[in-house]
C-alpha cells in the first residue's frame, strides 16, 4: 500500500470522500495509512468504523439470488431484513459523524436508539 503523501489530514479527507462515494474499501486503506504510524489517530478511528459500517450487502445479496431462483416469500424475507439491518446501519452513522463532529452526548443518543 502507498501511504503517500503523509500528511494525516489529506488522507483523511480523501478517505471519507472514497467512503462517501460508494467506495469504502479504499477509504478504509487512507484510514489505515494514518493508524499504521499513529494508531491513536482518533478521526482516522472513528472514519474507519464508519467505513466499516456501510456492509449493506449480504441480506439483499441473499434476497436476489432468491428471486432468482423462484422463492418470492425468502427473497421478501432477506429484502425486509437488509432494510432493518441498513436502519440501525444508518442510525450508527450517524452517530459516528455526530461523534467525528464533537457531539458525543447526541452521539451516544444515536447509538442507543439503533440498539433498540
Amino acid at each position: 500500500m502507498n501511504c503517500e503523501p503523509a500528511n494525516p489530514d489529506y488522507r483523511n479527507n480523501l478517505g471519507f470522500a472514497l467512503v462517501q462515494s460508494g467506495h469504502p474499501d479504499q477509504g478504509i486503506a487512507e484510514f489505515q495509512c494514518i493508524l499504521a504510524p499513529d494508531p491513536q489517530n482518533l478521526t482516522a478511528r472513528i472514519n474507519t468504523g464508519f467505513g466499516l459500517t456501510l456492509d449493506k450487502g449480504p441480506h439483499n445479496t441473499l434476497a436476489q439470488v432468491l428471486h432468482a431462483e423462484g422463492d418470492e416469500a425468502g427473497s421478501r424475507k432477506e429484502f425486509e431484513c437488509g432494510a432493518e439491518a441498513n436502519k440501525r446501519i444508518e442510525a450508527r452513522q450517524t452517530a459516528l459523524l455526530k461523534l467525528n463532529a464533537g457531539l458525543e452526548s447526541l452521539a451516544r443518543e444515536d447509538l442507543a436508539a439503533a440498539e433498540q
